[in-house]
């Protein structure tokens, strides 16, 4: 029970920086890898895209560029292949076409929260705006259920949600266990498409991610995450680079 005598008396100590206070607790814990905090927060910041730092950082000045995956070494291909007899031409094959898919005008995007970094939101229209340089981002948090949610005109039968994950380190794992999802307003059903499982790929390609929803029907895709505390090693949160729908 509340005992207001015992709170005039023990005042709630404020966390120190590089770590936040738990809610409701009154407890204290270090920020995450890839976090920081100042003295007093109630939450952990991420690091800029692109930068890492160690757990229990206290600014931002602790966050650092992410090294760079080593180049591949260079091939001979005239190692590498056999000796091919050039007089003989390869036989032509008919590779069967694949169909066309097409993607849906939107209507409009919305997400649980937004964050503002350097004094600019991280709004969701920034998922959609064609520019790999730009990312949509919601707020991190623990045991908290947050969505990014892609509205069209009319119903529309999905093929694939293609999407990019934000970070290329540790942080791209706060999107683990990703629920994407077809919804339909008229009668509120929400079917499942696919459960992402993140992989452990510091490249753009490999933080590329091809949702199948095989056909399902709505008038938006809704993409959920919620992470409870010691379950995961990482609050939850949903960064984008860029997302794309697509009906056949």
């Amino acid at each position: 029970h509340f005992n207001p005598l015992y709170h005039q008396f023990h005042p709630t100590v404020p966390c120190e920086a590089g770590s936040y206070k738990i809610d409701g607790s009154g407890e204290c814990e270090q920020c995450a890898e890839n976090t920081y905090s100042d003295a007093g927060a109630d939450f952990c910041n991420a690091c800029p895209y692109g930068h890492v730092s160690d757990v229990g950082s206290t600014s931002e000045d602790d966050c650092r560029f992410a090294s760079e995956p080593e180049e591949p070494a260079e091939v001979n291909e005239s190692e590498e292949h056999a000796e091919v007899n050039e007089s003989e031409e390869p036989a032509e094959v008919n590779e069967p076409e694949e169909p066309e898919m097409s993607e849906p005008e939107i209507s409009s995007v919305r997400q649980s929260t937004t964050l503002t970094w350097g004094g600019t939101p991280q709004s969701a229209e920034l998922a959609i705006d064609g520019d790999m340089e730009t990312a949509s981002h919601t707020n991190c948090a623990w045991n908290t259920d947050i969505w990014y949610k892609i509205s069209f005109d009319n119903v529309q039968c999905f093929d694939e949600v293609e999407f990019v994950n934000s970070y290329i380190n540790y942080n791209a794992f706060r999107m683990q266990d990703l629920g994407v999802y077809v919804k339909n307003s008229d009668d509120g059903e929400e079917n499942l498409c696919e459960v992402v499982r993140i992989r452990e790929d510091d490249t753009v390609e490999g933080q590329t991610y091809m949702v199948s929803c095989d056909g399902k029907c709505g008038d938006s895709i809704m993409l959920r995450v919620r992470h409870d505390r010691g379950k995961y090693s990482y609050m939850a949160c949903i960064h984008i680079d860029e997302i794309k729908v697509y009906y056949a």
